[in-house]
């Protein structure tokens, strides 16, 4: 735009121009529009049915994490509980003495018995002096006669001294004697009778031996005969 130059009349060109660019322009009549509404087949979308897989609540087997029973190692100390425990306490007990059963005395007895009892001899044999005699033959000698033979008479005493013994008679005062006899006798061979006078050394050493003997045989010293 040329602002308000001036022509050479001195008309205002740009107020001109104004007044040109400004004139009314014929306003157009407005022609009533009728407007028939047209059928228009319009395509509608429709969603075709979709098959929606519905998520079905299904029972699952969910491993489920169980602790396993965890043996767990305890230490257990052993404690040792002072127990009080019978306490074996060696108690003196007298012990039981046994009391000695009085055994019967056996009294000696004398040659006349052992002559008349053979069955009731504890044993069956005898050694008087070296030699060794038996039952019948030492029976023989007690019943033989003694008149005159020293050796007889000691040998019937010493017989009925060891049966005693033997038997069980206390012969504690007789043994000393009976060795003595044993040993005058073993001073002869062969076997009894010997033929030994009485008045003889020998024949006085039988007869003191024989007399000690029949004393011990006989038994008045012992307690049983009262």
């Amino acid at each position: 735009m040329i602002a308000n130059a001036a022509g050479g009349d001195g008309t205002d060109i740009g107020a001109f121009e104004a007044a040109i660019c400004v004139a009314p322009t014929p306003t157009p009549t407005p022609t009533p529009t009728t407007l028939t509404p047209t059928a228009t087949s319009t395509a509608t979308h429709t969603s075709a049915a979709t098959a929606t897989s519905t998520p079905t609540s299904t029972a699952t087997s969910t491993p489920t994490h169980t602790s396993a029973a965890t043996s767990t190692p305890t230490r257990t100390t052993a404690t040792s509980t002072p127990t009080s425990t019978a306490t074996s306490t060696p108690t003196h007990t007298p012990a039981a003495t046994a009391t000695p059963t009085p055994t019967a005395i056996r009294c000696p007895l004398s040659q006349g018995y052992w002559k008349t009892h053979a069955a009731a001899w504890p044993v069956t044999s005898l050694s008087l002096g070296s030699q060794t005699y038996s039952q019948p033959e030492l029976l023989a000698i007690l019943g033989q006669p003694v008149v005159g033979d020293a050796s007889l008479i000691l040998s019937r005493q010493l017989i009925a001294a060891k049966l005693n013994r033997a038997n069980g008679s206390d012969a504690t005062v007789i043994t000393a004697t009976i060795t003595s006899a044993d040993s005058l006798l073993s001073a002869f061979s062969g076997r009894l009778p010997y033929m030994v006078k009485p008045s003889s050394s020998m024949g006085q050493a039988m007869t003191t031996l024989a007399a000690r003997l029949n004393h011990y045989n006989s038994g008045p010293e012992c307690p049983a005969r009262g």
